[in-house]
């Protein structure tokens, strides 16, 4: 799924949930916020890095740079969120393994930081950068601005098992 304007769409769900904070069900909504929040910053972030370094653009991949920090900064506050709305409604139990996955997503931001910068100093290649994108056949629908695809199917394998 990609549509142009998800990052407008995650911020107006992220306001919307950080207004609806309050009361005995607000440790639900700050979570939602601010995984709503990091969306916003992440939806896009892929495709820009990917067409700036093909366009050779340093000063988008400098911004990137900020904005991979800024993620950095929203999964740490996700993290939060989402471990005081976990302890809120029970045990700690399991809770490591949802730990677990954001930080995996906070180590690979930071790595992707560190590739970026290497390539800005250095000229150091990005390799998963190097290779072209393969689409899966798109739905009739699918636009220059938006691709919906929920073909359960597609979304598991594109062979179409």
């Amino acid at each position: 799924m990609y549509d142009r304007n998800m990052p407008q769409a995650y911020e107006s769900l992220a306001e919307h949930y950080a207004e609806a904070s309050g009361g005995n069900y607000g440790h639900v909504f700050k979570s939602a916020e601010k995984l709503a929040k990091m969306f916003s910053i992440k939806c896009r972030l892929g495709v820009t890095i990917r067409n700036a370094y093909k366009e050779n653009n340093h000063d988008i991949l400098k911004e990137s740079l900020n904005r991979l920090c800024d993620l950095v900064t929203a999964l740490k506050e996700f993290a939060s969120a989402y471990a005081e709305m976990w302890l809120h409604d029970g045990m700690p139990y399991g809770l490591e393994v949802c730990q677990t996955f954001i930080g995996g997503q906070i180590l690979r931001a930071e790595y992707v930081r560190s590739v970026i910068n290497a390539y800005l100093e250095k000229g150091q290649p990005i390799r998963e950068l190097e290779w072209e994108t393969v689409l899966p056949d798109l739905p009739a629908c699918s636009t220059a601005d938006s691709c919906w695809n929920s073909d359960w199917r597609q979304l598991i394998s594109n062979f179409g098992f």
